[in-house]
């Protein structure tokens, strides 16, 4: 997270413990970030425009180099991958 040459940082976790962690590293080190967390209602899951809209609040935040924490958003992860190559 300290290299400002890096590319993107991603992490999978499936704990809540981890995403506070991350918190409280991001609000150390950024003046800006983000925490999005998924719905796990199935009528939004099983929509696309769901992952779409996932996915383009995603790219805007990168775009103006925001980090992002990403909680229930399995629904986009193989997207994520794409994304990031």
């Amino acid at each position: 997270m300290a290299d400002k040459d890096s590319r993107y940082l991603m992490l999978i976790g499936r704990s809540d413990v981890l995403t506070y962690i991350l918190e409280q590293q991001f609000r150390k080190r950024f003046k800006h970030s983000r925490i999005m967390v998924g719905s796990h209602l199935e009528n939004d899951v099983s929509k696309e425009e769901y992952g779409f809209k996932s996915l383009s609040d995603i790219i805007l935040l990168m775009e103006k180099g925001i980090p992002i924490i990403l909680n229930g958003m399995d629904h986009i992860e193989s997207s994520l991958y794409d994304l990031f190559n």
